[in-house]
């Protein structure tokens, strides 16, 4: 080959390869051009942010101790919280989080791990939704409206079955809207997927958690006479399939633990409903719901109601069975409408039926950038210049609650919250007064966004608005993970746990009776101790105490037998409470050994001379060790 000859082949393999990069290039800039993936990118490191950083609640603690204790076990069956039968919950958040731990060690991250991931993959799942029903840009901004909520990201913060449900509702929605309502190919693996994702959302929460997705779809099916579309072979498989799925553990479960089936389907699903079950649960009432319902859906509030308004007119012009608007509608209805009926209602119940929320809102912003003249953008701008004064009025009573009225909120968590233990101790006090000035801040500046917005609108520039509305949430997002970080020490128990871990090592913990058994779950986590649990004649609870959870709990007797007994033991319990000191000064000598918030640590001496006069430890987490000499 001589140099002319070799220069072609150079100059055919340049060109080749500048076609192919150029090729690739457009490719890949066009898929960077995709606004659906540019939500979920710009999204991530918001759901993503040190997630790791927070201790888990005492409430949160409990899925990730039961999955240690799986593990631990080997018994991926039946769950077990302090060693004793826990059939509260079903099984997934476990298996997954017990997934997590075996990857990434008993972390704190490990355990927020899927309540993150889903509730991120949760804003795809809607972008998808958005665009089947209503088109590519009103799917896309769909997904910017869920994904700028202020309700679905707080609940990516805590461990919990919430974020995982509501990801599999969306799933099982948009699989149904690809196979039954608009057809599209591959529909028998769509129908496949729908099953599958009821079945895995009976396993995150219970008959609830399939029924939920399942009274929709079977709702709209009725409605618009798709019904007889189930009466296939495929639509057979798929119920075999999620049967399959969900039937196992629940007869696995039955024939290795004899009542079984009455806890979980009686006491934890229809007592829970219609407020029976003993201890009481929490309960909002409906009013309350609704408002916290909406305080979910910010900063979008004040463009749902025109929102609801278009997807009804909508629904009227087209008519039921025509129109994508039902599904959505029903969507609402029925979580919000279910919930409201209940004796059991708390304010994250709610969650569900913002993805639904996300759909009308981003059908609204479509058609507001369409120049849709039907929609009043003057109405738009008034909601939200109404919205940015109500913001600059809570500025203003955050900045006397939080300073010299803040006594106002340690009683209403007296009243409200009795079990939270903020109870107006010195770490508390100096907490709200460190958010004091942030949230100023960050409402008043909230306030001008939504006012800018409101003015974008009012000048016909409606994508400016919306951006601004999506944009406030940046700040007020990491205001929020900032305050999870300030305040969650006080509910949980990991600084009672580094104080003890600075001790001489105990065998045993015991602590106070909570009002439900799985607030000792934090303790237990973070210790990785046994923990006892000294009865409270104020909290009657025969349903706690049936089956080996018994053995867990301890009169003053048997408190008195097990901290003479030779054993170093530590004793949690709440400071106001001084009857508690002076029993365990009866037993015997005892070490003070350090105090956090309203809670004192001590446990029994070693060494059983004289005692001397005990003191507590400062409450800044600093150390003292009293021994009896």
């Amino acid at each position: 080959m001589n140099r002319r000859e070799l220069l072609e082949v150079i100059n055919s393999i340049r060109e080749t390869t500048t076609e192919a990069g150029v090729l690739f290039g457009s490719r890949y800039m066009s898929h960077l051009r995709n606004p659906l993936l540019l939500v979920l990118i710009f999204s991530l490191p918001f759901f993503m942010v040190c997630v790791g950083n927070l201790a888990l609640s005492d409430d949160d603690a409990m899925y990730p101790e039961i999955a240690r204790e799986m593990r631990q076990t080997n018994d991926w069956v039946t769950p077990r919280l302090n060693g004793a039968l826990h059939f509260d919950k079903p099984p997934l958040v476990y298996w997954l989080t017990g997934l997590s731990q075996y990857i990434l060690g008993e972390t704190d991250a490990a355990a927020r791990l899927w309540p993150v991931l889903t509730g991120w993959a949760t804003v795809l799942v809607i972008g998808c939704l958005g665009a089947s029903l209503y088109g590519r840009r009103a799917g896309w901004l769909s997904a910017l409206v869920l994904a700028a909520c202020l309700g679905p990201y707080l609940y990516t913060r805590v461990v919990s079955t919430d974020s995982i449900l509501c990801f599999f509702c969306a799933l099982a929605i948009l699989s149904y809207t690809r196979a039954m309502v608009i057809k599209s190919r591959h529909t028998g693996a769509w129908l496949l997927l729908m099953f599958v994702s009821l079945g895995l959302a009976g396993l995150t929460k219970g008959v609830l958690g399939m029924g939920l997705p399942a009274f929709i779809i079977f709702l709209h099916a009725l409605l618009c006479g798709q019904l007889k579309s189930f009466f296939s072979w495929r639509a057979a498989l798929g119920i075999v399939v999620m049967f399959t799925i969900w039937a196992p553990w629940h007869l696995l479960m039955a024939k290795a633990n004899p009542g079984f089936l009455w806890h979980f389907f009686v006491r934890e699903h229809l007592l829970r409903f219609t407020g029976q079950r003993y201890p009481r649960d929490e309960f909002l009432s409906a009013p309350a719901f609704l408002g916290f319902t909406l305080l979910w859906v910010f900063p979008w509030i004040g463009v749902l109601p025109q929102a609801i308004a278009g997807a009804v007119r909508r629904i009227r012009e087209t008519g039921r069975t025509k129109g994508q608007d039902l599904l959505p509608c029903l969507w609402c209805l029925v979580v919000i409408g279910l919930f409201t009926a209940s004796r059991c209602r708390m304010e994250y119940y709610s969650i569900p039926a913002i993805p639904a929320f996300a759909l009308l809102i981003g059908k609204l912003w479509d058609e507001v950038l369409q120049g849709d003249s039907r929609i009043s953008t003057r109405l738009m701008s008034g909601a939200l210049f109404f919205m940015s004064a109500i913001l600059l009025l809570a500025a203003v009573v955050s900045w006397e609650v939080l300073g010299p009225s803040k006594e106002a909120i340690f009683r209403l968590f007296a009243v409200w919250w009795p079990g939270s233990g903020w109870s107006g101790a010195a770490e508390q006090v100096a907490a709200l007064e460190r958010i004091r000035v942030p949230t100023l801040i960050v409402l008043t500046g909230s306030a001008l966004f939504i006012l800018c917005a409101s003015y974008a609108m009012r000048v016909s520039r409606p994508g400016l608005a919306c951006g601004l509305l999506a944009g406030i949430m940046a700040p007020i997002f990491l205001m929020a993970h900032w305050g999870f970080v300030l305040m969650e020490p006080f509910m949980s128990s990991r600084p009672v746990v580094e104080i003890l871990e600075r001790a001489e090592p105990v065998e045993a913990v015991i602590i106070q009776e909570p009002h439900e058994y799985q607030a000792i779950s934090g303790m237990v986590y973070y210790s990785q101790k046994t923990v006892y649990i000294l009865e409270n004649s104020a909290v009657v609870n025969p349903a706690l105490r049936h089956r080996d959870i018994a053995a867990k709990f301890l009169t003053r007797e048997e408190l008195g037998e097990l901290w003479k007994s030779g054993k170093r033991l530590a004793f949690v319990f709440d400071h106001s409470v001084q009857s508690e000191a002076a029993e365990l000064a009866r037993f015997g000598p005892m070490d003070v050994i350090g105090r956090f918030g309203d809670r004192v640590i001590v446990a029994n001496a070693t060494n059983q001379g004289p005692a001397q006069k005990q003191r507590y430890a400062d409450s800044d987490m600093q150390m003292d060790r009293i021994s009896s000499k």
